[in-house]
């Protein structure tokens, strides 16, 4: 019992380590830069509108050095609308609203935005320290700059308020209604933000039971975002959608054509649902040869290897070549050993994986070694992941900070209060500088909500405004909507690799593995 207390306990954090970290991708891969009209950023801010070439039409747009999908995206984001749509500024000053009345959203003078905030600090406990810097005083700093520098939002001052719960309890599910209770029916919010990770049935209390908006980078199924019509907004993929997406990628790249096709996944509640829903589906649809789909007991808790020997087994009597190892971080290391151990070699199976189990992420793919041994790791070397950040971008040569993360940067360290400073391009940093884009995206998103809903908003207006935005700034300028129907944000998918070592890292004593991107994003596939 006390293996499977502390396997659960890795899982329910590596969730919120998935929601914290998994956003965040690089934050670059080049830059977008200021307007095609010849007005910089600020104007554009400001509702400065133009004409581009012969029958472009009237606004004003960015442009994206990296071409293609990025440039394609920037040509549908008109920031001339919305005081909090520039590249440079994180909002410009905008005259206040003349007749301000209280909605069943707003006061006259204020608008309540909580900071749902887990505490990732007590992982620390159990040897998961997150180096992500101080998250409520980055939510602190970007609404106060928006209530001291541009006035608010149409004269209307954001009461940022911040609701703790905690990462480590044997009451976890129970802490998060209760959480979800002092955001909704104490502090009556209409909108709350998180980067720190929330789950369970909390994300139900929150956007289903009662009618708050709730901006994330936390995953849900699909069902229960469906049924939140449209007030779960994460700028990440459904539970579903991870897994459909790598299917549906590998397919159109023609790289499982001819191959003898192994699924292996846990029968953890949920799980099985997932992956039939969105990987399998996929597969069978493209008529891919799935050779072998193996279930792995769990007992019930999270460290899953009953049938783990006779899994292996059939993957060697059935000549697998390619192989979709669906488990999480305390499962995966083991099955990598016992396939090992049984004289598999590193490039007679290739591996595919998404970032369902937060496996595409280099804090949670690190623990292969950590758990599973260097044979683990020399065999796992080489696997794929197809996910929709570029994590590891800052490790290529040709690696640009984008305008938005260098904006972000540059507003919290020259505004916060606690002397913080990040730089994503640092090693050592980029953790920290990944939640500094996200608290970023997230806060300024909240803003162009509440404001595009116009000058007294019910939580109705909020949520039509939200479900039209549209075009959204995101970490590493990755192109990211949101519209009626559509259940997540980012619309880019990109291929990488893990390695064991972790090439070119500046501290191998730490960085022992890592993710890195092969080739350019490309458009998800819908």
């Amino acid at each position: 019992m006390k293996r499977v207390r502390r396997g659960a306990t890795l899982i329910l954090a590596l969730g919120l380590i998935a929601a914290a970290c998994g956003d965040d991708g690089g934050g670059g891969s080049g830059g977008a830069s200021t307007g095609t009209t010849g007005s910089s950023s600020g104007a554009t801010a400001t509702g400065a509108t133009g004409t581009g070439a012969s029958g472009a039409a009237k606004g004003v747009f960015a442009t994206d050095p990296r071409g293609g999908i990025y440039d394609a995206f920037q040509k549908t984001f008109d920031r001339s609308k919305d005081p909090f749509s520039s590249l440079t500024e994180f909002c410009t000053s905008n005259p206040a609203a003349a007749n301000r009345k209280a909605t069943d959203a707003v006061s006259a003078d204020s608008i309540v935005i909580v900071n749902l905030r887990t505490k990732l600090e007590q992982l620390e406990k159990i040897g998961f320290a997150l180096p992500l810097g101080d998250n409520n005083e980055m939510y602190r700093t970007f609404f106060t700059y928006i209530n001291e520098k541009c006035g608010g939002i149409r004269g209307r001052k954001i009461d940022y308020k911040i609701v703790e719960v905690n990462s480590q309890s044997t009451t976890l599910d129970a802490d998060r209604r209760a959480a979800c209770i002092a955001v909704t029916e104490d502090l009556k919010a209409p909108i709350a933000v998180n980067s720190t990770g929330f789950a369970g049935t909390g994300l139900q209390c929150l956007t289903i039971e009662h009618d708050t908006i709730f901006i994330t980078s936390t995953s849900d199924t699909n069902q229960t975002t469906i049924d939140s019509k449209g007030r779960m907004t994460s700028i990440a993929p459904t539970l579903s959608e991870y897994t459909k997406n790598l299917g549906d990628d590998l397919v159109k790249q023609g790289t499982l054509t001819g191959k003898r096709i192994a699924v292996v996944y846990p029968d953890t509640p949920g799980y099985p649902e997932a992956i039939k829903e969105g990987l399998i589906a996929s597969l069978k649809k493209a008529g891919l040869n799935i050779v072998q789909e193996d279930v792995i007991g769990c007992k019930g808790g999270s460290s899953c290897g009953d049938g783990t020997p006779a899994s292996v087994d059939k993957l060697i009597s059935n000549k697998i070549d390619v192989l979709f190892p669906a488990l999480n971080v305390v499962s995966l290391p083991g099955y990598l050993k016992e396939m090992a151990t049984k004289g598999i070699k590193n490039g007679q199976i290739q591996m595919y994986q998404s970032n369902y189990n937060s496996q595409a992420g280099d804090l949670v793919s690190s623990k292969i070694v950590d758990f599973g041994g260097a044979e683990a790791a020399a065999l796992y070397n080489g696997t794929i992941a197809i996910d929709t950040t570029p994590t590891g971008d800052y490790r290529g040569t040709d690696f640009k900070k984008s305008e938005w993360n260098t904006m972000c940067e540059k507003v919290y360290s020259e505004n916060n209060k606690v002397g913080e400073k990040f730089d994503l391009t640092i090693e050592t940093e980029n953790s920290q500088a990944g939640a500094v884009g996200s608290a970023c995206t997230f806060a300024r998103l909240a803003a162009r909500i509440v404001y595009l809903a116009g000058e007294n908003p019910t939580r109705a207006d909020l949520l039509k405004a939200k479900e039209n935005i549209g075009a959204v700034d995101s970490n590493a300028q990755i192109p990211a909507t949101f519209k009626p129907g559509k259940l997540s944000g980012w619309d880019m998918l990109f291929t990488l690799k893990w390695n064991s070592p972790c090439p070119g890292t500046k501290t191998p004593d730490k960085v022992k593995t890592c993710f890195t991107v092969v080739g350019t994003g490309r458009a998800i596939a819908r």
